[in-house]
Parts: C-alpha cells; sequence; structure tokens
C-alpha cells in the first residue's frame, strides 16, 4: 500500500502490528484504533471466522436475480451516478470497483475497473467482517476503512469508502461504496458522499406522488399549465407544448418565468377566489419561445385545487389576437452561452473545454478559479448548457450582495420574515435552480455563517426559507467560481475547509489573456463580428499594426477589457477600419516600447510592468496581481526570481 509521508506509514505499520497481535492473541490496543474500528473488530471477533483466509459467500443466482428486481429503481438511479464517479476514479487509480449495495450489504450492482469484486458478494459485517459498507450499514453514516483495519488479509491494501442511501422514510435503501486496491485516495470520500445524496434525491423523488391530469386537461379548450406555489411546471397539455414550440419535457419543471414574462404574483394566485380572481388574472403575459417570436396570451381561467394539503394551481391561456401582432418583439430570455461560443483554439483554452465537457456530463460539484474577465461564467453557462439539465440556469454574484441579505436571496423568504420583506415572500436563488444549475459567483466573498448554511444544504438538500416552518428537497448542481486564492484564504480560516473540498470536486482554472496570447486574433474577429451585427453596419476591420499592439499587450483586465477597448476604438475609426491610432495612447505606448525592445529583453520588459503595477497599487500583492492577471502566489515568485525589491517600493510610496 503506497503512503505520502512517513508519519502515514508509522500509523500503517502499526495498524499492521495490531492486527497481528489481534489474530494471534486476541489483544487489541485501544489506543491505535479509531473507536468505531475497534467495536467492529470485536462484533466480529465474536463470529469466530479465520480472517487469514477470505471465505466471503457469494449469493445464489436466482436470490441475486431476485435481490437485483426488486431494488430495480435504486439500481436504475444510482448507475449514472456510478458512471460519474467511475469516470473520475479512472484517472486516479489502475484497480478499482464502484458498488451499490442492498439494504443488508451484498452486491446488486458494480462497474469494476480490474477488481476481483463479484455481483452476489455479501459485504455486511456479519459476512465481511470490518469493511466500509459492513459499517456505514451498521452505523447508518459514511465510513472509510483503510488497509489493515479490514480484518481479512485479503484486504489490506484495500481502501474503502460507503455512505448508506435513506429513502424518503428515512430507511435505509442501500450502501454505495468505492473500492480502491492500490493506495488511500482522500478524493473519494466527497464522491461517494455527494453521491449518495444524489441517489436519496432522486429516489425520493421516485416515491413522491405525481399529479396526473393529462387526460382532464388535454380535453380542456385552451393551452394550459399546472404549476406549483413555487411556479414550477408540473404538467402542460399539448395546446401549451405547440403554442410553446419547444418539446414538452423542455418545459416540465422549469420555472413558468422561462416562458410567460410579466411579473406573476404566485401568492395571489393561491389566495384568489372567484371575486378577486379578476384582479389577479387579467395581467397581460407573454409566452417566451426561443426559437419564435413572442406571442401575446391573457389568462382566461385559473382553477386552484388542494390534494393532501398541497396546492395545485391549473391556469389556462388564450392567444390575444388584439395585441399579438403589435408584440413581435425578440425573445426575452437571453439565450445561454454554449462551448461552441467559447473562443479559443490555444492548448491552454482546449484543456480548459476538454475538462469543462467531462464536468457537463458529471453530477459533480465544480469550483472555476481565475482573474476577472477571464470568463468563468461563459465557462458555467457552458457546462449547464452541455449538461442538458431540464432546470434553469441561476447565477448569484456572493459579493455583490450585502452580507445580511444573502441568506434570504439564497433560500427566499415567506412574508412578514423581517423588516422590509416584500408582500408574498421571495422564491429563493436555489429553489428557482431547482433541476437546474445555481452558479455562485465570487463565492469566496461569502462570510462564514453563511459558508455553514450553503454547506448544510449541499450536505441535506434541504431548503427552508426565512421564516418559514416548510422545507423542501432541491435537485441542483452547483458551480462556484472565484477570483481569489480560495486555498490560502482556507489556509487563513477565511473559507471553511469542509465547504472548499465540497465545492473543488472538479476544478477548473481560467488562464489570463497574457497567458493565451496567440487567441487574440480569433477573439478579436469575433467580437468585431458580434459588434457589427449588434450596431447593424458594415462588416468592421481592424489593421495589422493594431491587432499586433493588441496581441502584445499585457491585458490586465483579460478578455472583458479586449471587448472594451474594441468597442471604445470604434469611436475613432474610419470606414470602419480600427488602426493603430484609434487605440488607447496606454495600448500604444506598449507596442511602441515593444518595437524598440532589444530581442532578448522580453524578461527586463515583463519586471519593468510589474515594478509599475507595484508602484501604482503601493506594494499591494493583491491588486497587483489582479490587474497583471496572475495569481498571488505566481507575482510572489516573479518578485523573487526577478529581484524585485518589494519592501523598498512600499517604503517609497509612504514618503
Amino acid at each position: 500500500m503506497q503512503f505520502s509521508s512517513n508519519s502515514i506509514e508509522t500509523a500503517y505499520e502499526k495498524l499492521k502490528d495490531v492486527w497481528q497481535n489481534f489474530m494471534e492473541k486476541g489483544v487489541i490496543d485501544q489506543s491505535v484504533l479509531r473507536p468505531e474500528i475497534y467495536d467492529s473488530w470485536i462484533r466480529s471477533y465474536n463470529q469466530e471466522q479465520d480472517y487469514n483466509v477470505y471465505s466471503g459467500p457469494l449469493l445464489p443466482l436466482d436470490i441475486m436475480l431476485s435481490k437485483q428486481q426488486k431494488n430495480k429503481t435504486i439500481m436504475d438511479i444510482a448507475l449514472p451516478v456510478m458512471k460519474d464517479i467511475y469516470d473520475m476514479m479512472e484517472s486516479m487509480s489502475n484497480t478499482f470497483a464502484v458498488v451499490l449495495f442492498d439494504d443488508e450489504g451484498d452486491v446488486i450492482q458494480i462497474i469494476n475497473h480490474d477488481s476481483d469484486v463479484r455481483l452476489g458478494h455479501r459485504c455486511s459485517e456479519i459476512h465481511g467482517a470490518t469493511n466500509a459498507p459492513g459499517l456505514a450499514l451498521k452505523n447508518g453514516r459514511l465510513e472509510e476503512v483503510c488497509g489493515y483495519e479490514h480484518l481479512y488479509a485479503v484486504a489490506h491494501n484495500w481502501y474503502s469508502v460507503a455512505r448508506p442511501i435513506f429513502n424518503i422514510e428515512q430507511n435505509k435503501a442501500g450502501v454505495l461504496g468505492v473500492l480502491n486496491f492500490t493506495s488511500r485516495l482522500p478524493a473519494i470520500k466527497p464522491m461517494v458522499l455527494f453521491g449518495a445524496q444524489l441517489i436519496e434525491l432522486s429516489l425520493a423523488r421516485e416515491q413522491t406522488n405525481n399529479y396526473n391530469l393529462s387526460k382532464f386537461m388535454e380535453a380542456l379548450g385552451h393551452a394550459s399549465a399546472i404549476i406549483d406555489e413555487l411556479g414550477k411546471i408540473q404538467s402542460v397539455n399539448k395546446r401549451f407544448v405547440d403554442l410553446m414550440g419547444v418539446p414538452k419535457e423542455t418545459i416540465l419543471n422549469q420555472s413558468l418565468r422561462d416562458f410567460i414574462s410579466g411579473d406573476i404574483d404566485y401568492v395571489a394566485l393561491l389566495e384568489a377566489n372567484n371575486d378577486s380572481l379578476k384582479s389577479v388574472a387579467t395581467k397581460a403575459v407573454k409566452h417566451v419561445n426561443a426559437y419564435s417570436d413572442a406571442i401575446s396570451l391573457v389568462m382566461d381561467k385559473i382553477v386552484i385545487r388542494d390534494n393532501n394539503n398541497s396546492p395545485i394551481i391549473l391556469l389556462l391561456f388564450k392567444e390575444d389576437s388584439a395585441t399579438t401582432s403589435h408584440n413581435k418583439s425578440s425573445s426575452s430570455v437571453t439565450p445561454l452561452i454554449t462551448f461552441d461560443r467559447i473562443i479559443g483554439d490555444s492548448p491552454v483554452m482546449r484543456n480548459v473545454k476538454k475538462v469543462a465537457r467531462k464536468a457537463a456530463h458529471s453530477l459533480f460539484s465544480v469550483l472555476i478559479l481565475g482573474g476577472s474577465g477571464t470568463g468563468k461564467d461563459m465557462i458555467a453557462q457552458s457546462i449547464h448548457s452541455e449538461s442538458k439539465r431540464s432546470g434553469a440556469f441561476i447565477a448569484l454574484n456572493c459579493g455583490a450582495v450585502p452580507k445580511d441579505l444573502l441568506h434570504s436571496e439564497l433560500f427566499g423568504y415567506v412574508e412578514g420574515a423581517f423588516t422590509g420583506a416584500k408582500k408574498g415572500g421571495n422564491v429563493g436563488k436555489i429553489v428557482l435552480a431547482e433541476k437546474g444549475t445555481l452558479f455562485l459567483d465570487e463565492v469566496g466573498e461569502m462570510p462564514l455563517n453563511m459558508q455553514v448554511s450553503l454547506l448544510r444544504f449541499l450536505q441535506d438538500k434541504i431548503v427552508t426559507p426565512v421564516g418559514s416552518s416548510h422545507s423542501q428537497i432541491v435537485d441542483v448542481r452547483i458551480i462556484a467560481a472565484t477570483n481569489s486564492n480560495l486555498y490560502e484564504e482556507m489556509k487563513r480560516g477565511n473559507f471553511r475547509e469542509d465547504l472548499y473540498y465540497r465545492l473543488n470536486v472538479i476544478q477548473i482554472t481560467m488562464p489570463s489573456l497574457s497567458q493565451h496570447r496567440e487567441d487574440i486574433p480569433s477573439l478579436v474577429k469575433y467580437m468585431l463580428n458580434e459588434m457589427s451585427r449588434q450596431f447593424n453596419t458594415d462588416p468592421i476591420c481592424i489593421d495589422e499594426k493594431a491587432l499586433n499592439a493588441l496581441t502584445n499587450y499585457n491585458w490586465p483586465g483579460n478578455v472583458r477589457e479586449l471587448k472594451n477597448i474594441l468597442e471604445s476604438s470604434l469611436l475613432f475609426a474610419e470606414n470602419n477600419l480600427i488602426t493603430l491610432n484609434c487605440l488607447p495612447s496606454l495600448l500604444k505606448d506598449s507596442f511602441a516600447a515593444n518595437m524598440f525592445m532589444p530581442k532578448g529583453s522580453t524578461n527586463n520588459y515583463e519586471k519593468t510592468t510589474i515594478i509599475e503595477v507595484l508602484q501604482k497599487y503601493a506594494g499591494n500583492i493583491t491588486k497587483a496581481s489582479t490587474e497583471l492577471g496572475i495569481t498571488r502566489p505566481t507575482l510572489y515568485s516573479k518578485i523573487r526570481t526577478m529581484d524585485i525589491n518589494i519592501d523598498e517600493i512600499r517604503h517609497k510610496q509612504l514618503i
């Protein structure tokens, strides 16, 4: 078994000695074993088995098939999650298995990678002694068992992690586990934990009653949709689907606001009776169809039903022929960015898109790192678009929301929850992103107390609005982004370690524009074409000198700065041609300096640029690294290797 440090190797050797003493003398050194392992060894000892020889039984074929038939639902739900974990593990280990166990600890589904684990293996504590799946079943929580903590000698090179899967009644429905056969891999724990929670969420939804009013709705004379109290579409009829012009699967479980524009007060809809219905329903609303022009609609009738105390709202719409012809405006829903709109064919950008595409087809949380203006939001949107998740893409800038309002912004609130709460309450961003993606930009700005709330949601997927006693399970994929060094912030105690590792399952680092200058010509061409289309002008061109100046500039503001420079330069362009004279003086001066720079003096120029930026910010490393488009550690490294006297720079600013 491979270990990364002497201390771990020492602990491993101690475990080995403890195991041998237990096998030979029945004596256990409690100071070495974890309490849960000690308890399991004692329970297993009473089974009086020979743990030097593995005799783990296999289930008979007929019982195995019966178990699989009984657990078909959870197996179908678990399979895509297991495939995602397998894809992640494949780059980390040469021999492992991703396993689904039933509620008795028997293997009912497995994805093997050069391992001997087989369907029908019995891994409960009674049959398999101390191991992670058996321990997880026994203790009802995430468990890991490493090396000689396993009682059977054959498992002394194993690292096993497992977590129970609970159904909606909080009974154990099975266990998700990963068995690695060569080394301890701490990254497995968050995979198994998150994977089990995803399976639980889907299992709970499978058990929840689905209201089936399709026959009734099809008999209605108008397009109709059923929404819940949060405005999520639960069912639609064919007329509604035809009117929207998109597949039914694209509509279900999305917010009505994605298809109908206008300020719809869902609380008022719930409370409306025949007398007050008119004031709620007479607002004109617009169908928003991403594939055609908008169509004006008017709410014609609302039927409110209660089924098991859950409000169901049936909306009927009719086309407003009097206003339709005057509302051929473009869609109010901004199309999401897709990977084909992310310009860049440099090696570093190809790698970013490769990792992002893989992330899109997984269910794990993503952390996007990079400076301001590098396109973190575009990558997040592309991942959502590629993922084919049916819900919406909801973005929240954690640094732009006042700290005392961030909790209510994320989790929502009910009417009267606090002073200033708007009438009817507010649906939180997490719920709005149901079955979709929640993009938490500048997550490093999130205060510690809010980090606790977010971590709790990531663990149980339960949302409780401020001031409410009603909770709900929400299926949402989290993508977080930050331009700060989150790892350093974690070490300083400004960001929770457990939340960091929960968010950082898949990490994508966006390069600064100066790190992929070869993409600048393509970016410029794309942006100029977009500007030409936006302003409805003839094609906009740029001459060679201007393009060279753009290519050689340092771009502290990254792609966002490039776009701003092009837009401002267009104001000075004649005949839609951007020349060197159209560019800001900063870029012209930089270009001139490069033209007369002696060959081989690139490092001197870089050093001069760094010193100038450091002087500009009085030696503030954070501000300087942001403008330079590099990380703080990289800037510190350059300061050392280029022998830049940072103390002198700071001292001069104080004089």
